[in-house]
Formats: C-alpha cells, sequence, structure tokens
C-alpha cells in the first residue's frame, strides 16, 4: 500500500496499465460510427457509378444506331424505303440492307435494352413527306426524321 499512496493511488496506477472499459467502449463506438460514414458513402458512389456507365452505354448505342442509318436514309425517294428493312428482335435492333442478298446485322450489343420500335409515315399536303423512327434504349428516347424526296 506504501506504493500507491506515494504514486497517487490506485487511480493513477490503474491509469499507468492502460484505459478504463469506459473509455474502450467509447472508442469503439466512436470508430463504428466513422466505419459506417465511410461505408454508406462509398456505396453511395458505387451505385452512382454504375447508374452513370449504364447512362451513357444507352447514349453510346443510341447514337450509333441513328448514326448507321444516316447513310441508308441519306436523299431517300419513296420508293427506296422498300430496299432496307430495321426491325426489334431479341431486345435489340437489327438491319437488313438489301432484302434479297443480305443477312441482318445488329445494330444495338447485348449490354442495352431496346424497349420499343416505331415508325410514322407523315403525308401531310403541299409539304415533305417523312418518316418518324422513334426508339427506347434503356427508357431513353431516341428520335430520327427521314425526309423523303
Amino acid at each position: 500500500m506504501k506504493y500507491f499512496k506515494k504514486q497517487g493511488g490506485a487511480r493513477a496506477y490503474a491509469r499507468a496499465q492502460g484505459f478504463t472499459l469506459i473509455e474502450v467502449i467509447i472508442y469503439i463506438g466512436l470508430s463504428s460510427l466513422l466505419l459506417t460514414g465511410v461505408m454508406v458513402s462509398t456505396f453511395q458512389l458505387i451505385d452512382g457509378n454504375k447508374w452513370f456507365s449504364k447512362h451513357v452505354n444507352a447514349l453510346v448505342e443510341g447514337n450509333f444506331v441513328l448514326q448507321k442509318m444516316a447513310p441508308l436514309t441519306r436523299d431517300l425517294s419513296q420508293d427506296d424505303i422498300l430496299n432496307f428493312e430495321i426491325y426489334l428482335k431479341n431486345s435489340r435492333l437489327w438491319l437488313v440492307t438489301d432484302k434479297n442478298t443480305s443477312t441482318p446485322q445488329a445494330l444495338t450489343t447485348i449490354d442495352v435494352v431496346v424497349e420499343n420500335l416505331e415508325f410514322t409515315r407523315i403525308i401531310e399536303e403541299n409539304a415533305m413527306q417523312s418518316i418518324h423512327f422513334i426508339f427506347l434504349i434503356n427508357d431513353m428516347k431516341f428520335k430520327k426524321i427521314i425526309w423523303l424526296k
């Protein structure tokens, strides 16, 4: 007992040995709060990245389809429309450039889902005729207007 009295008692001896139970519980609680915050923000970043990459992929696919159609639809007459075909099969867009000789060519990859394909022919008096080509890729709407001679 003489040792404890000279050096500050039992409390000083306990502090010299390490942390108290209350201190350990507080440190564990603070550490768990910090780790929870880090995990939540990390998962939000991962989910945001998935959404962004899906959105960019849909944009790239849609623009590719529109660019692929550009040479086919340039300077079309009403009779030229019968020479090529674009159709939807198994959630993908397909193109046949010549119905008699060519095989179908996929316009979209399997990474995206094409949900709708719509052709509308607009015939107005005293105006140029047109075809409106509309399709949805991953809930994004793409539209091309083809003017006929």
